[in-house]
């Protein structure tokens, strides 16, 4: 079983937020995060954008994806709070059980 973590921040964001953002969730999961932009990248000088940030867990129980989720949430709050102008986010999960060609997706998004 394979389980994807992705976490969509948009928002008015600083050049290094990304990078930031991605070390924290890092430290506190310890798994590697990839940073993909969504729309227009070319912002020099921050903006409003919309950056996803994936990660993919392998053989791992259910209820340790769940702490690790909350992890997420907390670390993109605690990230978030530091803003005066707060970006959204969601964190997905989504599941594929052994080939199983439909994944199993759960959302928890923050205005």
């Amino acid at each position: 079983m394979t389980t994807e973590l992705t976490v969509t921040v948009r928002g008015a964001l600083g050049l290094d937020d990304e990078q930031r953002l991605i070390a924290e969730l890092e430290r506190a999961t310890r798994l590697g995060w990839r940073a993909e932009r969504a729309g227009d990248s070319g912002h020099l000088a921050g903006g409003v954008v919309e950056i996803v940030l994936v990660a993919v867990l392998t053989k791992t129980t259910e209820l340790a994806y769940e702490a690790i989720v909350q992890e997420v949430r907390d670390r993109v709050e605690q990230w978030r709070r530091e803003h005066l102008d707060k970006p959204q986010f969601t964190v997905e999960k989504s599941s594929d059980t052994d080939g199983d060609s439909r994944p199993r997706v759960a959302s928890e998004s923050e205005d």
